[in-house]
């Protein structure tokens, strides 16, 4: 999960649904709150942009969910 990284042509849904699947398999052991920040921490590192990920992380969302809406809505304003 720590070097998985977004691809050029890879929307963020599908970069949070394999980060989801990666924690999965990394964590089966864990409770699943844990496996969630694990997998938040891991997408917004895997976002491959310094200035979307520091965006990202200055919303300070909670879970991998909200910072997949949080991504998704500063990479709305920046193609706007």
């Amino acid at each position: 999960m720590k070097t998985r990284r977004r691809r050029p042509d890879e929307t963020l849904q599908d970069l949070c649904h394999e980060i989801e699947r990666l924690a999965a398999l990394a964590f089966p052991e864990t409770t699943p709150e844990m496996r969630d920040i694990l997998g938040r921490d891991a997408f917004i590192d895997a976002l491959n942009n310094n200035s979307f990920e520091f965006k990202v992380k200055e919303r300070d969302p909670l879970t991998l969910a909200k910072a997949l809406t949080t991504a998704v809505r500063i990479e709305a304003l920046y193609r706007s």
